[in-house]
């Protein structure tokens, strides 16, 4: 069942209002089998709002650019309707990440069920 589901949340997210513009749902895999159960959701994409910049140790300005970046993406992946997911599978970590065509991974969104890592 929660195969199921990933997949079904990753093709729809990649055809969302939210997410026309490029983000393409390439499949999920299972990160960590124990002490936590963990998934990692990977999307290709060409549009540059959804790649991070080089150097931006380097450049603040890039800097800022990929920590609004980062944060739309962790806003736009870790959505109520995943978080359900991650109640009904007992799954503890569900990662988005963004990879361009060249297989580097540019953004990385870690999405939880906050109710079990409150202090």
């Amino acid at each position: 069942m929660l195969h199921t589901r990933l997949e079904a949340y990753g093709k729809d997210l990649s055809v969302s209002d939210a997410s026309r513009d490029g983000l393409v749902y390439r499949g999920f895999s299972k990160a960590v089998k124990a002490p936590v159960r963990a998934y990692v959701v990977d999307f290709t994409t060409k549009n540059p709002d959804f790649l991070e910049l080089p150097d931006e140790i380097k450049n603040k300005a890039r800097y800022k650019i990929n920590a609004g970046r980062r944060q739309r993406w962790d806003e736009m992946f870790c959505t109520p309707r995943l978080q359900q997911i991650l109640v009904w599978e007992n799954v503890d970590v569900i990662t988005g990440r963004t990879v361009d065509d060249a297989g580097k991974i540019h953004l990385t969104a870690m999405c939880t069920d906050r109710r079990r890592w409150k202090r």
